[in-house]
């Protein structure tokens, strides 16, 4: 089953694993923010925290925020 989380206006896509969750936000480069854990709560969680961490760090480099997810 997969999952949506928007955090800020960023969509991120949750899916379940074996073992627990995985997630990534579709809308930063691959690899910037994903994360994996035991729980959905977990998972969204450090989802969010992520993006925020990300955008603080492109907001300090003074780059370019990607867009945001639409809707």
């Amino acid at each position: 089953m997969e999952y949506r989380l928007e955090h800020k206006g960023y969509a991120a896509l949750i899916a379940e694993t074996a073992t627990g969750y995985s997630g990534h936000v579709t809308n930063l480069a691959a690899g910037a923010c994903i994360a994996a854990g035991d729980s959905l709560d977990k998972v969204e969680n450090l989802l969010c925290e992520g993006i925020d961490i990300h955008i603080e760090g492109l907001d300090q480099a003074e780059r370019h925020t990607p867009e945001m997810a639409d809707g």
